[in-house]
């Protein structure tokens, strides 16, 4: 599933919220807004293959996560969707959290 996504479908989702789930972390749920949704260049698998692209989130108030398997879920989006997200950086009193898709 998470190799069909493409950055069209995150795009219509920029700005609002996605539940994670540390994959230790039991039943704890962390609220992660997608900020940025952007493209990497092109393809170089041929016809067929989606473009690379890369989704920054928003964690609020962490500053503790590391790079990790997150479990992600948003209503319009299929879910879970099972993201590799690593720390990028600090704003506005949160951690920043990038994906990137080949």
């Amino acid at each position: 599933m998470l190799a069909e996504l493409t950055l069209q479908d995150f795009e219509p989702v920029i700005g609002s919220l996605f539940e994670c789930r540390l994959p230790d972390g039991g039943d704890q749920v962390i609220a992660c807004q997608l900020r940025e949704a952007t493209p990497l260049g092109e393809s170089g698998m041929g016809a067929g293959s989606r473009r690379p692209f890369s989704l920054l989130f928003f964690a609020a108030g962490r500053s503790d996560l590391v790079q990790q398997i997150f479990s992600l879920t948003h209503p319009r989006l299929p879910a879970p969707l099972e993201v590799f997200l690593v720390p990028v950086g600090s704003a506005d009193g949160g951690l920043l959290l990038e994906g990137i898709f080949n």
